[in-house]
This record gives structure tokens, C-alpha cells and sequence, in this order.
């Protein structure tokens, strides 16, 4: 028997999420939806009707578009770029058979995305009190979102591919420093762009240790229960801790037994200092790479992205996302962090339009 979605439950994206991380195996792909069918809260919501002479295309483009239709934003995090070459799916549609990756952005989750345990409201709204709007196109392979375009990205920074806590290697150890000097150079070159981003010159001045680390930092409570909150200015000590200790490695290169020991004693001070807690944060952005906009905006995006990606907040949605024109509309690359937009912000400084995604 089917929920009707009127008892507690799961949604099917929901569903679809927890199973990303099992063992998967399905001969016909459009099981992954229509397999399922008895387990969500929300079928009779979706309207999904099992018709398997439908192609798995359209099967996951329906789901997908029903989706966003219900308010669900968050499902875009999860359509992956590039997408296999195997496949025909639009650029908006998760290619669920081929297991999409998780968000890698640590309140991509519903369960993530709360302030603490019992308290409302989301760590990040970038669209304020907007509501997610769908325009009918005749053409499903393109969604028609409502949003504000932010600007144009100008220039990126070196790719983060995660570095390393612990090891004594090098090219990784260059990679860490690589990054958050990329970070911070961008950040210098948006102070002179004077664009108003930020309302004071000190906010202006927190986005070099804000944008490595999304902005994010874990909090782990006496009783062992974890949560993510907005960082604090304690980042910004534990951000000079590790510049300080990738720094002082490069200098001294640790080769000797000596030297190893002490690495030893910098690593076990990184935990008493709260630099691990930086690092942790930093690790969870894999595969993110710094960018400035041409207005002077900073912020992490797909590693994919390039000079002329635009980066867009839809109606409705908690983050932004990155963009790139293509034949038709746009492709789309993934989500971003945007330092300076993340509350709100570009709403009533843009226009809001329809942004078509091919």
C-alpha cells in the first residue's frame, strides 16, 4: 500500500539520499523511482505514476521537477557535473542510477542544516523569505527557476582537493597553503574593486577566514552531540594556528628524527589550539575552488567553474549556485558559497528573473 503522505515519513528524495551510501544494485534504472514508490510520505504530492515505456531520462526529470515544484530546492546540490557520458540527462537532473554524490558542503542535509537541536531557522537563506517558483516551459528538458543573478565570476584560485592533517607530505602541505593564500588574495584584490559588499570594513576583513571553511564550523557539546553553526572569530586564531604550523613545516622540513618529533609537538599543539577544528571544517569542502566576481565578490564553487560561470540564487533556496551560459540557457555546474550573500543580501539589490536551465 502506498503512503498518501498523510502520516510521518520520508520523502522519496529523502529516501534516495540515505540510499547514496549503501550497496546499490538495480537492473532497470527507473527503480530507483518507481521501486521506492511504497516507501515516501509524499507520493501522492509527486503524482507518480510507474510507466516504464517512459525513458529514465524523463522518469528522473518528472521526479525532479516535481520536486523543486513542492518547494525542494535542495535537490539541485545533488545534480552532479559533468554528467556521465553514458547519459542524456538535463544539467538539473540527479542521474540517481549512477549514485550522485553527496553535497559536499556539510548543511547540504535537512538534518545538517539547523541551528542547533530544538531551535528553528536555517544556518544559511539566501533567498530570504522568497518561495522556489517553477515556470511552465513546453520542453522537458529545461527548468525555468525564478532568481537573481549575482555577478559574473572573474577569477579562480587553486582547486582544494582536501590537503592533509597529519602526514608529512609535501605536495598536499603545499596544496593547504596554495588555497588559503588564494583565498586571501582574492579577498585583497575584492577590497579594491570598492564594490559594497559588506557593511562594515571589519566584515569585509572576516571573509579571509569565513570562505576556507564555508563559513561553517562543528560544535560538539559536553554531551557528545554534534551540530554545525555559523563560525565565530575563533576561527580566525585557529586559522593563523594553521598557517603557522604549514609554514613552520615548509621552513623546517622535518626529515631528521628530531625534526619528526617536533612535528610530533606541533600536531598534538594543533589540537589544543583549535586548528584541528579549522582543518576538520576545511576537509568537508573537497573539490570546492575559490573565485571573485567581477563586482568583487568571493566565494567557493565546483571545481569545474571558470571566468564567465555566473553565480544565481533561485527563489526559495538556502544557497547559491553557480551557472554557465550554454545553447538555450544555462548549465548547471553546482552549489557556492558566496561570502556576503548568504543571508539574504542580493534580495531587493537584483532583479528577479527567470533563469532557464538546460
Amino acid at each position: 500500500m502506498l503512503d498518501d503522505g498523510s502520516d510521518p515519513g520520508s520523502s522519496l528524495f529523502e529516501v534516495l539520499k540515505s540510499l547514496m551510501e549503501s550497496y546499490r544494485e538495480c537492473k532497470e534504472p527507473k527503480d530507483w523511482i518507481y521501486g521506492l514508490l511504497a516507501l515516501p510520505n509524499d507520493v501522492k504530492e509527486l503524482g507518480i505514476v510507474p510507466d516504464y515505456g517512459l525513458s529514465t531520462e524523463t522518469v528522473y526529470s518528472r521526479f525532479t521537477r516535481k520536486a523543486i515544484e513542492n518547494g525542494n530546492l535542495e535537490i539541485l546540490r545533488y545534480s552532479t557535473y559533468p554528467k556521465s557520458y553514458l547519459s542524456n540527462y538535463p544539467s538539473w537532473v540527479p542521474d540517481w542510477a549512477s549514485r550522485p554524490q553527496p553535497s559536499t558542503f556539510d548543511y547540504a542535509d535537512d538534518s545538517q542544516i539547523r541551528l542547533r537541536p530544538g531551535e528553528p531557522g536555517l544556518l544559511f537563506n539566501a533567498s530570504g523569505d522568497t518561495k522556489a517558483l517553477v515556470t511552465n516551459v513546453s520542453d522537458e528538458q529545461l527548468l525555468a527557476l525564478q532568481g537573481f543573478v549575482v555577478d559574473e565570476i572573474e577569477e579562480l584560485g587553486s582547486p582544494w582537493l582536501g590537503g592533509i592533517t597529519q602526514s608529512n607530505n609535501s605536495p598536499e602541505r603545499m596544496e593547504t597553503l596554495s588555497f588559503l593564500s588564494g583565498v586571501r588574495l582574492l579577498c585583497l584584490l575584492s577590497a579594491t574593486k570598492t564594490h559594497p559588499i559588506y557593511p562594515t570594513p571589519e566584515r569585509r576583513q572576516e571573509a579571509v577566514w569565513r570562505i576556507p571553511i564555508a563559513d561553517l564550523v562543528r560544535i560538539e557539546e559536553s554531551t557528545g552531540w554534534q551540530y554545525n553553526a555559523r563560525a565565530t572569530q575563533a576561527a580566525e586564531q585557529e586559522l593563523r594556528h594553521v598557517l603557522a604550523f604549514e609554514e613552520g613545516h615548509q621552513e623546517r622540513g622535518f626529515s631528521s628524527l628530531e625534526a619528526q618529533d617536533e612535528l610530533s609537538r606541533m600536531i598534538s599543539r594543533e589540537k589544543e589550539n583549535g586548528a584541528h577544528r579549522y582543518r576538520d571544517a576545511m576537509s568537508k569542502l573537497k573539490k570546492k575552488r575559490p573565485y571573485i566576481t567581477k563586482l568583487g565578490y568571493v566565494g567557493l564553487g565546483p571545481v569545474f567553474a571558470r571566468p564567465g560561470d555566473k553565480v544565481v540564487v533561485f527563489t526559495g533556496a538556502a544557497i547559491p549556485f553557480v551557472i554557465r551560459p550554454v545553447k538555450g540557457g544555462y548549465c548547471l555546474l553546482g552549489e557556492s558559497y558566496c561570502d556576503g550573500i548568504m543571508d539574504g543580501e542580493i534580495v531587493g539589490q537584483r532583479k528577479e528573473e527567470t533563469i532557464v536551465l538546460a
